[in-house]
Order: C-alpha cells, then structure tokens, then sequence
C-alpha cells in the first residue's frame, strides 16, 4: 500500500532494540548507522544485519568522543535539528552533518527532558509538533532562530503527546501515529483539527521521545 515495514523478532536479552532510534536515524535513501559508547555493541550489529539485508546504504560512528542520539534528531525534510542532551554532544551533530552533507544541521539545547524528540516531532509536512512546557518551547524557539525556513506549528498541552510519526500513503493518504486520546485527552483535542487518522494503543510499550 506504499509504505514497506522491516520487522524482526527482537533479542531476549536485547529488550530495548524495541527503540531503534537508540541505535541509529534514517533519512531518504542512506542511513546512518549510531553506535555511541552509551549502547551495546551487540544491540547495533544486530541491527546492522537487519538493514543490510534491506540494501540501505549505512554510515557507522566510530568516533569514541561522539554520542548521538536518533531521539534527539528531527528531519524536517528540508533540514536537521540535533538536539545537544545527555545522549547527544555536538562531536555526534558534526559526524550527522559531515554524513549528510546536502542538508544544513542546527544544534538545540536540550534540558529537562530525556531528548528532542521528548517534546517535539513532525506532525506533517511543514508542521512542527510542540510541546507546552518551558523546555519545549525555548528549543522551538532556538529553532526558529536557526532556521532560514518558516514552518507552522502545532503547539499541543502535554509535552509527550508531541511525539508522534507522519506519513504520507498513497492508498490511505495523511496519517498520523499519535498516543491514545485517552492518554493527553487535552492534547487530543489539539491534534483533532488536523484530520488525520492514526494512534498508538495505550497498551503498547513506549519509551517518551520514540
């Protein structure tokens, strides 16, 4: 329906591979491929198997003095902002800069939260998702500084509520995976202008900012 999904049994021992973002970040046709001293080397080759058998192109970091994050990364589809977090330092914005050389990449400031993508995320073409709290919107504010481009913003009450997917499929058209609106009713009712259908059970097994 012209969305493929790469799905594989996660390792016992491995639980959080659950989190691909932890282990590396995708962007149109390359990848690049995260190992920062914070993960297992067996959680990423793991990983590694699985993408090479898609045919993707992959980058791997081996600089020992960068951390980077795929939570604290947001692609635009225009650019890239990197969020500067216990998880990520401005060596690991560099590589992600050197890697993909055709897009501008602007660091953000992270505090109070566990990532970038704990208050933010792309809820459509154009359309930033953003959190309320202080945190959230300073960094959308450090964004809007850095950027030469005007995105429009979607600015919902609770933080992890701005953490959503966006996708365009051809045979279901704008879809939006958001959390459940039983979880931020309040956001819920933010989101619901858009139109879009889409959710995350609130049974599943999430991690703020995936």
């Amino acid at each position: 329906d012209g969305l493929t999904l790469a799905a594989w049994h996660p390792i016992q021992e491995f639980w959080e591979l659950r989190w691909v973002k932890d282990n590396g970040l995708w962007c149109h046709a390359g990848y690049c491929q995260v190992c920062s001293k914070q993960h297992f080397l067996e959680q990423v080759e793991a990983m590694k198997r699985v993408l090479e058998s898609l045919n993707l192109n992959m980058v791997e970091m081996v600089d020992e003095n960068a951390t980077l994050d795929g939570g604290d990364v947001l692609f635009t589809g225009r650019e890239f902002f990197v969020g500067l977090s216990k998880r990520t330092n401005q060596r690991g914005a560099e590589i992600l800069a050197d890697t993909f050389k055709d897009y501008a990449v602007s660091t953000v400031p992270v505090h109070d939260s566990l990532h970038l993508k704990s208050f933010c995320s792309m809820a459509g073409p154009n359309l930033i998702a953003i959190g309320s709290s202080e945190a959230a919107q300073k960094a959308l504010k450090t964004m809007q500084q850095m950027s030469d481009h005007r995105y429009d913003k979607l600015t919902v009450p609770d933080d992890a509520a701005a953490n959503c997917i966006y996708l365009n499929i051809p045979s279901k058209g704008h879809v939006l995976l958001h959390r459940a609106p039983e979880e931020y009713p309040e956001s819920a009712k933010v989101r619901g202008v858009l139109g879009m259908a889409g959710r995350l059970p609130a049974s599943e097994p999430h991690q703020d900012g995936n």
